[in-house]
């Protein structure tokens, strides 16, 4: 394989640890959006009446479940550039076989 093609390879697996840290990186947010929840007492009587309570709760469980999202897409892109890759590698490996099997042909010529 020649060195730009190594390269290639390379920056797109650099670019798929980029993604999967990305999502490992979520974690740390989407554990902690999920144990800021308000009791009635933390609130206050007013704020329960109006529901303040309910609408926290559902935003607090809304961004868990994005921050989860991000997380599937970014593991998603991080594995599909590995697999990217990969085929790119394989590619480049049977195209190499062939060309040797067609040269050592023509050599026997």
């Amino acid at each position: 394989m020649g060195d730009g093609y190594q390269t290639e390879v390379g920056a797109i697996r650099s670019d798929a640890k980029i993604w999967s840290k990305a999502a490992t990186d979520i974690d740390a947010p989407r554990t902690t959006v999920q144990s800021l929840a308000l009791n009635p007492g933390d609130i206050g009587l007013a704020a329960v009446v109006a529901g303040l309570g309910d609408t926290y709760g559902q935003l607090r469980q809304r961004l868990h479940s994005l921050l989860g999202g991000a997380q599937k897409s970014f593991n998603n892109i991080s594995t599909t550039l590995n697999n990217v890759a990969t085929a790119y590698e394989n590619q480049e490996s049977t195209g190499s076989g062939r060309m040797a099997k067609a040269a050592a042909g023509m050599e026997g010529s």
